[in-house]
């Protein structure tokens, strides 16, 4: 789910090189309400230069414009199902929908045997097919992501909107693993960190004295054993801060606790900053953003 994209896509049968799933790869030509979309036709939502052999096609890139993962393939017509929250076990279904058919994907850097099979395109606009929700007929969603990957997180595609809101000044972005901010803002967080920890008596690891276990973050600490003493971290908005749990700011390991926010050339609110609240985007209001918090594991 990435709401810093457009592009809906999953991997299909015939990928190569492919992304390793547990689940079978989309059979989508034994799909019976699959069309294919000729090269050129008015149709096909992307330039000609972007076809996949004599089919509409599509490429798209994601983080570094030079070594990021990328995928390329087919975009096809499709029937979308989704659970609906009016009544109990509906499904509701719209025909005609674009979907991307991925074909060939590279450097994602995914496990063995991952769930993950494509993207979900939920931003606002820009490169290929529209975003789900305006596909849908939808102006807002709202989604509520959990902090561990052993239970499901919420995505609600229209629906109630919400009160807290915050908009400008940096970007929220799903597809993004963590918080990066500009590298003046980044070096006062970052000596803020080092001073809380500083009065248990607990210095970061050096360049020499770190660890090789260490995830590839720039701040990292010895954990003490039983140390259970962790800050939270508030983002002051126009209108709303949003507090952040200790969950959502550290990667923790047995030996080690990191600061999962890095130095960047932008200000972009990361996925793990985002675990544990609601968000809803409402393109009627003006791209306005509310959020609060919420037990996103929750089952009811």
């Amino acid at each position: 789910m990435d709401t810093g994209s457009v592009m809906t896509w999953v991997q299909c049968e015939g990928c190569d090189p492919c992304l390793p799933l547990l689940q079978p790869n989309f059979p989508y030509k034994r799909s019976q309400s699959y069309s294919s979309i000729p090269c050129g036709h008015k149709d096909c939502p992307t330039p000609e230069w972007d076809c996949h052999g004599q089919s509409c096609g599509f490429k798209v890139r994601y983080g570094d414009i030079n070594h990021g993962p990328i995928t390329r393939g087919t975009i096809v017509r499709e029937t979308l199902a989704f659970a609906s929250d009016i009544s109990r076990g509906a499904i509701v279904s719209y025909s005609n929908s674009f979907l991307g058919c991925g074909l060939h994907s590279s450097n994602y850097g995914f496990p063995t045997e991952s769930t993950v099979a494509g993207i979900l395109g939920l931003g606002p606009g820009g490169y290929g097919t529209k975003p789900i929700w305006k596909q849908v007929a939808k102006k807002c969603f709202s989604y509520c992501l959990f902090i561990s990957e052993h239970a499901n997180s919420k995505l609600y595609i229209g629906g109630e909107r919400m009160r807290s809101a915050l908009s400008g000044g940096c970007a929220i972005d799903t597809g993004a693993p963590m918080t990066s901010l500009v590298a003046n803002i980044y070096a006062l967080v970052r000596a803020s960190f080092v001073r809380y920890f500083a009065q248990y008596g607990i210095q970061p690891f050096g360049s020499r004295g770190r660890p090789s276990n260490l995830p590839d973050l720039d701040l990292c600490f010895p954990k003490p054993p039983s140390f259970n003493r962790f800050p939270t971290m508030t983002f002051h908005f126009r209108e709303a801060n949003l507090v952040v749990q200790s969950t959502g700011i550290f990667s923790m390991g047995t030996n080690y606790i990191c600061v999962t926010i890095k130095p960047a050339t932008e200000t972009l609110i990361g996925a793990h900053q985002q675990t544990q609240h609601r968000f809803s985007i409402d393109f009627e209001l003006g791209n306005r953003v509310f959020f609060a918090p919420e037990n996103c594991g929750a089952t009811t």
